[in-house]
């Protein structure tokens, strides 16, 4: 019995693809370049293992087009590093759904060796939301086309990684040599709706030195509880300011700042604290 696997997401088979939203630099693989003699890579994916041994090929048995791409395991790299490959690139707005084609070879131990695609999003370096992972443990001998759902992100992201891995389960073994995955056809479809802040509330200076932060609300200096969040959801802060004058004193990184509007609305805005 076949054993597929998936984290915060909604996975199921689709008989066409989906219309494409935002664009999956080279998605389709088409377009290749070739550094040197030793190996052949997509153009703009990183492989995690450098530009001298081969874990990513081409798959001329592609789902569309003329190319795939393929990651594998290379002999030699038994029980060492997860071969892997992957991309990040700019967002213009968050896609309801994510869509590729996989096929997949597992030649070892099912219940530890597994492939695996992983998407996630960002927002000024930090990453917010789950990580969205989709694996299997056993062979996919045809192409079938897979689409997930993504999960609500509360606020618009920038920038997404994805990452194609060829591995194990715990991720520090690379499994048998023989394993691979090919991918093809990635494609974003809709987009989430984000709240929209209807009072004009806002938090300045952000980018901030971590100092006195002013937060405006419906057009006064706002007074009341807020709370600070990291992006990982976890409470920091709880205080009641006046006037609007909010004193951090936080490490540099990305916050999620949240108070009540004046008009009722729960208000969420990103606070970027920097040296």
């Amino acid at each position: 019995m076949k054993k597929i696997f998936y984290s915060a997401a909604t996975l199921a088979l689709l008989s066409s693809p989906v219309l494409s939203q935002n664009l999956i630099p080279n998605g389709d693989f088409e377009t290749w370049d070739l550094y040197n003699t030793w190996t052949l890579e997509p153009e703009f994916w990183n492989t995690s293992n450098g530009q001298i041994i081969a874990s990513v090929n081409p798959d001329s048995s592609s789902y569309q087009a003329e190319l795939a791409m393929k990651v594998n395991v290379l002999p030699g790299f038994e029980g060492g590093v997860p071969q892997s490959a992957s991309i990040f690139f700019a967002l213009e707005n968050n896609p309801e759904m994510i869509s590729f084609a996989v096929k997949s070879f597992i030649d070892g131990d099912s219940e530890m060796d597994e492939v695996n695609v992983k998407v996630q999003f960002y927002l000024a370096d930090a990453q917010i939301g789950d990580t969205l992972i989709w694996r299997t443990n056993l062979s996919i001998p045809q192409w079938e086309l897979i689409e997930m759902e993504i999960p609500d992100l509360s606020f618009e992201a920038d920038e997404c990684l994805i990452t194609v891995t060829a591995g194990r389960t715990n991720g520090f073994f690379g499994g048998s040599w023989n394993n691979w995955i090919s991918v093809d056809a990635f494609e974003f479809s809709g987009t989430q709706s984000i709240d929209t802040n209807n009072c004009n509330s806002s938090i300045y200076p952000n980018p901030s030195q971590g100092n006195s932060i002013q937060i405006m609300d419906c057009g006064q200096a706002f007074t009341g509880i807020v709370a600070v969040y990291n992006v990982q959801g976890q409470l920091l802060l709880n205080e009641n300011i006046s006037s609007g004058n909010f004193h951090s004193a936080l490490s540099p990184a990305l916050y999620i700042l949240s108070f009540v509007s004046q008009s009722g609305a729960a208000i969420k805005a990103p606070l970027l604290i920097i040296e």
